[in-house]
């Protein structure tokens, strides 16, 4: 109602100009908090998270626990050692990557997932029917037999897997300490799982 004096109106403007840069950084660091967040569940599958009966990351603490009977499932490439001695460590690196990609879908698509990978291995946890279990190896066997089809074309040698397949009560949960942590599956059947 009043006229605007040039100093008011230039520190409106100022204000208004700081509070718009403000916004613009508080939305850019909530899309990477959020970024963040969904790379986080890469790591640690929300099956664990929903059958701790957790909703988010942060609610997760060392000793969450709870019994379960899953079916669990180890594949590995037969001979991987020998596989990986003419390769360089970034090859073998890319190799392996290539091979989980190719497979990984196999536990997915039957309602598993992955539990870890560890050097030419999965290990997967199917919590529901142990007939996804079944599904899954098959699907993974296939999944190989794909990938051999293109390392032949290369005039590569086809790999050959080992897959145990084995169902049991287990304990389901974070183990670790005071600095790591990792959601895991402990139990005789993971043990024999691994044998097999």
């Amino acid at each position: 109602s009043k006229p605007w004096s040039k100093q008011d109106l230039a520190l409106t403007v100022e204000r208004a100009i700081e509070a718009y840069r403000r916004d613009l950084e508080l939305k850019a660091a909530a899309e990477a908090l959020s970024r963040a967040h969904k790379q986080s569940l890469r790591f640690v599958p929300q099956d664990y998270l929903r059958a701790l009966g957790r909703d988010h990351i942060e609610d997760v603490k060392q000793g969450d626990s709870v019994a379960q009977r899953v079916s669990i499932m180890f594949a590995d490439i037969r001979a991987f050692t020998q596989l990986i001695e003419s390769m360089t460590p970034e090859e073998s690196f890319e190799f392996v990557n290539l091979f989980y990609a190719q497979t990984e879908g196999a536990i997915y698509d039957h309602g598993g997932f992955v539990d870890h990978y560890a050097g030419d291995g999965v290990m997967a946890i199917f919590p529901n029917h142990p007939q996804d279990a079944l599904d899954a190896a098959i699907s993974f066997s296939r999944a190989v037999d794909a990938l051999n089809d293109s390392r032949m074309n290369d005039g590569l040698s086809p790999l050959e897997i080992g897959i145990g397949l084995h169902i049991g009560d287990v304990m389901m949960g974070v183990c670790g300490g005071e600095r790591c942590l990792q959601c895991t599956v402990i139990g005789d059947a993971v043990n024999l799982t691994a044998r097999l």
